[in-house]
This record gives structure tokens, C-alpha cells and sequence, in this order.
């Protein structure tokens, strides 16, 4: 599998790609080449680190192998969803995903593997006592990850855990009746081995009087409770077999967290990809800016080069920057925006429209990082002119990427950055 990846990457000529492109190869190929085998087994440990190391180093450098300090984002963030990441697909919790969807479909489904399992584990009903192997093994650790994502209306009961699933109750009954569940004589038990021997024969003849009074609770609640002859019907939340997705326990796997108010400005914008990748890294002042450089000691000093006043930050090239100023200046729009993070928060004034503004920002802020590279490494003179020449440049190009109806913002935009250029011409 590691072979398939170093295949791969020894084909693709990756120091003409832009991370962008990168990312989109993560996406498209090298994240997808362990998914056959990752729906069968649980990769071993070493097998994703290996991978990981790659996917890394290719993102950031292009290379094989690549230092910590060249991760202009740590790998973890990398790896959450565009809400609040790079979205790139975490292998680890993609594997248990898949195992997750294959177990379900086995307590969910009638296909020949289904069927053939469960005659050949009869006397295992739910799969979680009979050694099986460590291929199995892997996959009964998922169970009550199962059990806890999904319900099950109960028909026969025999493929149904009693106090683990959720059957007459969200949480379990294990959660519900906690003190009475440690007086079960078999917690793995069915729902139909405890309604056909009986509540109390499946419990220890002792009980304390917290246990007796939720004995009293459970059985009002399984009072009007019967069997019948149909097999249970396992779902994950409305949906059941083969409605159900890997997505879906993907998205169920990965830890909550805050939605980033940024994201839809980003991703979901009409921006090229590498500049929405360029986007992402700006709001979280992760690109190689004077400040990040000199805390990595790359290079001696933070001092901006353009005007050699102040540290170098995000904020500081796309606003506080005098020659950022002056461009904003000459484009006649003020942003009042303190922080490059908030700038999803200021509506543009009355010259700029509504529609896609977000772009027109990246815009902006895409042509000073690049005339500040001219500038750093290319030796130029800082030029409001050639600023504002790319900008026109990029807006013709970026055009194709608006439904045709909404291009008359791109010839506004050119219009705002063409005036200034005509003053310039005529002085």
C-alpha cells in the first residue's frame, strides 16, 4: 500500500504544482488508494504513519519526506473538515468508518456474506463472544461505536443487545438503568433471551433497592413489549441498509467542534482553488510572512520589505502596510477592518457590489502577496501600477469561474482598478 503511494508520487511532477494542486491530488488519489483495504481491516498503526508522512510532505514541500518546521499548518487541523480545516481525510477514522458501515450492513442486510456469517456464527448472535481472530477482532471493538450511532426496531429480538443498543430507549438501557445493568447475570445478552427467559431470571437474585425500583421502572416500560417473526431492523437515524453511508460514520467519528464563521467566505466562494487554499492559510497568519519566518530563525528579522516600518504580519501586507494603504486608496475603498480573519464581516462600500465581494477582497489580497514576492525575490520596485494591473489580469481570468449572468461584477472590478491607472498615465 506504502509502495502504491511512492508510485504514485514518483509520477507526478510535483515542484510545478501549487499546493493547491497538491491538495486536490491528496484528495482525489493517494487519500482513496487504501479504501478497498481499509473496508475489509483495520490498517495497522505503522501503514497509516507511513502515509500520513507522505500525504504531508507532499502537500507542503512536494517531497518524500519533509521537517516540521516546512508544515506551515499542523497535520491534525490539516485533517478536519472545511468547517474548520483543510479537509483533508483523516486515514485512521476513515478505516474505523468504513469498518463501521461494513458492520452495519452485516447486522442490517440479506447479502450472501451477511447471511453466510451468521450461519456459520449461529450460536454468536452478536458476534461478540466466539474468537474469531485478530481480523475480527478489530472489528468487534467497533460494536459499541455501532450500537451507540444507530437503532433498531426490534422484531425478533436475536440480533439485538439488550442493554447495549438502542431499542425502547435513547441511550441504552445500560445508560438509563445503570445501577440494575451491573446486576445482569449476562450483559451481552438479546432482547430476545431476556423476553423469553424473563427480566428477573436474567438478573443476580439479590438486588440493592436502587436496582429493585429501576427493576419496576423497566418493566412498565417492556409491559405492552412482544416479539414477532421478523428480523430486526437496524437504522442510523432515518436511514437504514443500503441508504447508509461511510460519510455519514465519518462525519459521526470526528470530535465537535466550532464551525469556522470563515468558511463559506473561503471554500464556497467563486475563487480559484489555489487562491481559496491561499485564503485559508491568510486568516490564520500561517503564511511565510516576515513574523512566521524569524520565529522559525529562517530569516534574521520580521521588518516588512516593502516598507521596512513594521513587523510583517497577514493583516499588516493586506491593510496597515502604506502601500497596502495606498492601494485601497486608490481603488477608493476603505476597509475598516482590523484583523485579515474578520474580513467576511465588512460589506464593501457602495462602488464595489454586493454580490461576490468576498472574491474582490481575495482579490486584492492575492495581487499585494504577489507583488510582494516581486518585490522580496524578484528584486522589483514596489508599484501601485503593476498591482493594479494584476488585479485587472486575475479578474479577467477568474471571470469563467461566475455563472455568465453574474460577470458584469468582474467588468465593475476592472473599471475601479482601471480608473487609478488612468490617473496615474495622465500625471
Amino acid at each position: 500500500m506504502v509502495t502504491k503511494v511512492d508510485h504514485f508520487l514518483a509520477g507526478w511532477e510535483a515542484s510545478i504544482l501549487s499546493q493547491a494542486e497538491r491538495l486536490l491530488l491528496i484528495n482525489a488519489v493517494l487519500s482513496s488508494l487504501p479504501v478497498y483495504a481499509m473496508s475489509a481491516f483495520k490498517l495497522p498503526a505503522k501503514i497509516i504513519e507511513e502515509i500520513d508522512k507522505r500525504r504531508r510532505a507532499f502537500l507542503w514541500t512536494g517531497e518524500d519526506a519533509c521537517s516540521g518546521a516546512k508544515c506551515l499548518v499542523a497535520w491534525d487541523l490539516v485533517c478536519k473538515p472545511k468547517e474548520r480545516g483543510l479537509g483533508i481525510k483523516d486515514i485512521k477514522l476513515q478505516n474505523e468508518a468504513l469498518l463501521l458501515k461494513r458492520l452495519f450492513l452485516l447486522y442490517s442486510s440479506n447479502s450472501a456474506w451477511a447471511s453466510w456469517l451468521w450461519e456459520e456464527y449461529k450460536d454468536d448472535s452478536l458476534l461478540k463472544s466466539l474468537p474469531l481472530g485478530p481480523h475480527w477482532s478489530s472489528m468487534q471493538k467497533l460494536i459499541p461505536e455501532l450500537q451507540h450511532l444507530t437503532s433498531v426496531q426490534v422484531g425478533d429480538g436475536a440480533r439485538t443487545s439488550f442493554w447495549h443498543d438502542c431499542w425502547i430507549s435513547k441511550p441504552a438501557l445500560a445508560n438509563v438503568f445503570m445501577p440494575l445493568y451491573t446486576h445482569a447475570l449476562n450483559k451481552d445478552d438479546t432482547v430476545r433471551n431476556v423476553m423469553q427467559r424473563g427480566l428477573v431470571s436474567s438478573l443476580v437474585p439479590r438486588l440493592t433497592v436502587t436496582a429493585n425500583l429501576e427493576l419496576q421502572r423497566l418493566q412498565a416500560a417492556l409491559q405492552s413489549f412482544t416479539l414477532s417473526n421478523e428480523p430486526d431492523k437496524r437504522t442510523y437515524g432515518t436511514k437504514a441498509a443500503p441508504n447508509v453511508t461511510c460519510k455519514q460514520f465519518y462525519e459521526a467519528r470526528l470530535l465537535p467542534g466550532i464551525v469556522s464563521p470563515l468558511w463559506d467566505a473561503i471554500w464556497k466562494c467563486k475563487a480559484p482553488l489555489k487562491v481559496k487554499f491561499f485564503a485559508w492559510l491568510l486568516v490564520k497568519d500561517r503564511l511565510s510572512t516576515k513574523k512566521n519566518l524569524h520565529k522559525k530563525t529562517i530569516v534574521p528579522n520580521d521588518i516588512c520589505d516593502i516598507c521596512n516600518g513594521a513587523t510583517e504580519t497577514a493583516s499588516h501586507l493586506c491593510f496597515f502596510c502604506p502601500f497596502a494603504k495606498s492601494f485601497w486608496d486608490k481603488i477608493g475603498v476603505q476597509p475598516m477592518i482590523q484583523d485579515v480573519a474578520q474580513f467576511h464581516q465588512h460589506k464593501p462600500g457602495s462602488r464595489i457590489p454586493i454580490l461576490h465581494y468576498q472574491v474582490f477582497y481575495l482579490l486584492c489580497f492575492w495581487a499585494l502577496w504577489n507583488h510582494r514576492h516581486d518585490v522580496v525575490f524578484r528584486g522589483q520596485t514596489p508599484s501601485i501600477t503593476s498591482c493594479l494591473q494584476r488585479c485587472i489580469h486575475e479578474a479577467a481570468l477568474w471571470a469563467k469561474n461566475l455563472k455568465s449572468e453574474d460577470r458584469y461584477v468582474i467588468q465593475i472590478w476592472k473599471e475601479i482598478f482601471s480608473s487609478p491607472l488612468q490617473s496615474i498615465h495622465s500625471m
